[in-house]
């Protein structure tokens, strides 16, 4: 017993070790993400990328707990579950809690993204419940230990551990491979070419993506022939990877 408990929690620092990690340098605020490694009262230790760092955390009365999913009920930290630690002045602000998942790459197939949300939705009802936990949100449709807490919180409206139809759609619409599938690449090239001089800016391109945050990087990597700008064939060919990844973005 005692073997498998060690083979299971080496798996379990080995999902940390990969998993989606965002840790700012020491500052007036930062995002660790990571997995439990010990408990002990309201003190918490957290793996965080690549097994490198373990950062040792306070939950105070002025901590804000969000116990995603199944764990609404029982409201649990233990050794091996992953979290979102979200730190103000260097004090835990705020904490997701997530039973484990297996952080892996979730590419759609050309199938699924010609899908309705209630046909996507019967995809990932794995257990055919009628609602969508955590887990199965995770394992069928899309897994980032650092935004899978708070998509699913947010899309959780009745607060009810798991997400129904509707709030699956809203999961959904916060999903790149699903958002990006809802238009064609020629649809979202001529709806982002404000000027319509034919190739997007790193503005314009910010409005397929819905956001300009590291466009230093999402950017370099569109721009193929490094011209400044982006052609038609440059965007279509990343919106392709992101509609189907073949390896686990940053």
């Amino acid at each position: 017993m005692k073997i498998l408990t060690k083979i299971y929690f080496s798996f379990l620092i080995a999902l940390a070790c990969n998993a989606d990690v965002s840790a700012q340098e020491p500052g007036k605020s930062a995002i660790v993400v990571g997995v439990v490694t010990a408990v002990d009262g309201d003190t918490i230790e957290v793996l965080e990328k690549r097994g490198s760092k373990t950062h040792t955390l306070k939950v105070t009365g002025n901590t804000s707990k969000e116990f995603v999913g199944s764990l609404k009920a029982t409201k649990e930290i233990k050794p091996g579950y992953p979290v979102r630690a979200q730190l103000a002045e260097g004090a835990l602000s705020k904490l997701y809690v997530t039973l484990p998942i297996q952080q892996v790459v979730i590419t759609p197939t050309p199938e699924m993204v010609k899908m309705t949300p209630s046909g996507v939705f019967k995809i990932a009802d794995q257990n055919g419940d009628g609602m969508v936990s955590y887990v199965e949100l995770s394992t069928k449709i899309k897994a980032s230990l650092k935004h899978g807490p708070v998509t699913f919180s947010k899309s959780d409206k009745d607060n009810s551990g798991g997400l129904n139809v509707k709030e699956f759609e809203l999961a959904l619409g916060k999903i790149k491979w699903w958002k990006m599938s809802r238009k064609t690449p020629g649809e979202w090239f001529k709806f982002s070419d404000k000027d319509m001089n034919g190739v997007l800016n790193k503005k314009e391109f910010a409005i397929p993506l819905g956001s300009d945050a590291h466009m230093e990087v999402f950017f370099p990597r569109a721009d193929s022939n490094k011209s400044g700008d982006l052609d038609q064939n440059e965007v279509a060919a990343y919106i392709q990877t992101l509609i189907f990844p073949t390896e686990k973005k940053k």
